[in-house]
This record gives structure tokens, C-alpha cells and sequence, in this order.
């Protein structure tokens, strides 16, 4: 089964690699375009945006994070496609058990579902959005 899942997790990022235009005949090496995640983010955060524009439509990254790190609740308005390429991550969903996902797992969020996780080791995780990005923090209830 789990052969299964990791060649379904090659055969679908294949897939996404695959929207590329004909014209567009190009090898990237993600880790040598690594840039910081934007104004806002932590500096120990590092992305490169491979296709797309995340403003206006679909979009395909690579995340790199180091150990440790913490994504917030939240959500988007589209869906995430995620496959990991180092490391480990631990995700969570509402309603659903945590997740520990290793090195050649794939994972699809549906849109609108809070999620949050965590980076137990650096890692680095292949992400395709679909529609224009959004990220919603959700606010955590004080007691």
C-alpha cells in the first residue's frame, strides 16, 4: 500500500510538473532560488515560486523550513497539493488525527480546512495551490 501511495505521490507531482508550456523548457534547481517567504514571514523562512502567479491564479513553490518550525492554524479559499522532499512534517486538520509525513508523501487539503503543523527536522515540501493563494490565520480562542 504504501509503494502504492509513494508512486500515486510521483505520478501526481509528474502531473503538475507537466502544465508547464511547451515553450517553457526549463530545469530548476529549487534550493539554488531560494528567497525569503516575504515581508511578513520569519527570515529562517525560504521559498521559490516554480510557476505561476499566486496573486491572480494557480501556483506551484518549494518551501524550505528549519527544524522547528510552526504553521499557525489556518486555511485557504483553494486547495493544497504537498509532496515532501527532506525531512519530516507533522500536520493536523480539524476533525482529523495528527499526521506524520515523511520524505515522498503526498498530501491534498480540500479548501476551507483549518490545518496547522509543524517541521520536527528542516524540511522541505513541494506545493501546488490551486486558484489564487489566500492564507487565514485562525484565531485561537482564549480561555
Amino acid at each position: 500500500m504504501n509503494k502504492k501511495l509513494t508512486c500515486l505521490s510521483l505520478v501526481s507531482l509528474a502531473a503538475c510538473f507537466g502544465v508547464a508550456q511547451a515553450d517553457d523548457w526549463t530545469v530548476l534547481t529549487p534550493s539554488s532560488k531560494l528567497t525569503s517567504c516575504g515581508p511578513d514571514a520569519p527570515p529562517a523562512c525560504q521559498h521559490v515560486l516554480l510557476q505561476g502567479d499566486p496573486k491572480t491564479g494557480s501556483s506551484q513553490h518549494v518551501y524550505h523550513l528549519p527544524a522547528g518550525w510552526v504553521f499557525v492554524k489556518h486555511w485557504h479559499s483553494g486547495t493544497e497539493d504537498l509532496v515532501i522532499t527532506k525531512g519530516t512534517v507533522k500536520i493536523s486538520a480539524e476533525g482529523q488525527p495528527e499526521k506524520t509525513m515523511k520524505v515522498g508523501d503526498y498530501l491534498h487539503i480540500p479548501p476551507k480546512v483549518v490545518h496547522w503543523g509543524t517541521c520536527s527536522e528542516e524540511c522541505e515540501f513541494y506545493l501546488v495551490v490551486t486558484g489564487p493563494d489566500s492564507f487565514n490565520v485562525v484565531e485561537e480562542k482564549k480561555q
